[in-house]
């Protein structure tokens, strides 16, 4: 397994440094036959320092019991105040030996690019895209540009459902190089919250993912939010 490297960046002392996310936990019923619970955190250090990280905990078939693990730990550092681009650091740690590896590329957040923001603000969608164009991984040789990572949130006419409908989702594009050509795979996945009281949210999410034999799934299940 891989250490988490952090680095520690030179800050502003007129940046607010108080750290402010979320957590978000998830339970859900896949059609495929296993439940799945989900933490997501997001701890944004100061407004140019982000960390956050996905935790699956998946059953077997028929069972109660823990059968697989997947996380993604990523940190983020904006290098440049007026750019949409970060620094992106992503860990991924899963079950099995032999298979976590260590990713390093740019972000770029598209509703805060010039000329595309006030559109996206408009469609009251936050978009932002991952490069990873380094990737580490245990007994292999590094790699380059292996994934594309596209993260999504769109929140559904607020005026009409009182900011109780979104629509949240990524895909993973990994990049697949052969005898001189790239293919793709796909992990992919979409969710529908609706809010029914608080921070809990009915939840429903469309699950493809290209490394399976049962590639499609549908979960359905409730979330929690927390603010801080």
């Amino acid at each position: 397994m891989f250490f988490f490297a952090v680095p520690v960046f030179g800050q502003d002392s007129t940046v607010n440094k108080t750290p402010h996310g979320f957590i978000d936990l998830n339970g859900y019923y896949d059609t495929r036959e296993f439940s799945t619970f989900t933490i997501n955190l997001l701890a944004n250090f100061n407004p140019r320092l982000q960390y956050f990280s996905l935790n699956n905990f998946d059953s077997g078939k028929h069972s109660t019991d823990l059968s697989s693990m997947y996380m993604e730990h990523h940190l983020r550092w904006n290098f440049h105040k007026k750019l949409p681009l970060d620094l992106a650091q992503n860990l991924t740690v899963m079950s099995g030996s032999g298979n976590d590896n260590l990713k390093y590329g740019l972000r770029w957040r598209w509703n805060q690019t010039p000329r595309l923001q006030n559109l996206l603000d408009k469609l009251h969608l936050m978009y932002f895209v991952n490069f990873h164009l380094v990737q580490f991984a245990e007994g292999t040789a590094p790699k380059g540009f292996t994934q594309i990572e596209h993260v999504y949130r769109l929140q559904v006419i607020p005026g009409w459902f009182k900011d109780r409908v979104y629509i949240f989702g990524f895909a993973d594009q990994d990049i697949i190089w052969r005898n001189g050509g790239a293919s793709f795979r796909w992990v992919t996945e979409t969710q529908l919250g609706i809010r029914l009281a608080g921070q809990f949210y009915l939840v429903a999410e469309y699950r493809f993912n290209q490394y399976l034999n049962e590639k499609n799934g549908v979960g359905f299940g409730l979330e929690y939010i927390i603010n801080y």
